[in-house]
């Protein structure tokens, strides 16, 4: 009988030592999950947070990923801040084969560029190199808007010496192209 007893606490304690993993296992996973659900909240809900967090924003957090591009958006054409357009234009390269961001960040770029030359140009002569020729290789491929509409604009300002580097980005481009065919 005592061998019984014993055999039952024994068995007891194991069950015991296995819920209390299971619960510590349970417990020490909570904060991921947590930070998952909370990536990008708050006040680090902004552009910044979406450009380093891009793929995972959009998969776990789709609503808000959509929320801050669209208040980012809205900026853009609102605040005209050459540092806030800059932000904007450097999701280019980390868009990939992201279709549906692609269509909405082609047809806000395309819309605004042909709106704020100006404010386009100078913009981009602060992007590095990866952001600017993704850009730029948007504009060359416009969705929205004829691709006369914004050659016009690069063909206006070819001549400005301080988009020299712009220029010739956007027109070897197109000349390499063309040699291609």
């Amino acid at each position: 009988m005592a061998n019984v007893v014993g055999n039952m606490q024994s068995q007891g304690a194991v069950s015991m030592r296995f819920l209390i993993t299971i619960v510590i296992i349970f417990i020490s996973s909570c904060p991921l999950m947590a930070h998952e659900n909370s990536l990008c909240d708050g006040k680090s809900a902004n552009l910044y947070c979406l450009k380093e967090n891009f793929p995972e924003l959009y998969s776990k957090n789709y609503g808000l990923f959509w929320n801050i591009l669209h208040d980012a958006t809205q900026k853009l054409k609102v605040h005209k801040n050459i540092p806030d357009i800059a932000a904007f234009m450097e999701i280019s390269p980390i868009i990939k084969g992201n279709a549906e961001v692609a269509e909405f960040f082609s047809n806000i770029c395309e819309e605004f560029c042909v709106s704020n030359p100006e404010l386009c140009l100078e913009a981009l002569t602060s992007l590095n190199d990866e952001s600017k020729k993704s850009f730029l290789d948007r504009l060359r491929n416009p969705i929205y808007l004829s691709k006369i509409k914004i050659d016009n604009i690069f063909l206006k300002n070819k001549t400005i010496k301080k988009y020299h580097n712009i220029m010739s980005i956007y027109f070897q481009e197109q000349t390499e192209k063309k040699f291609v065919k």
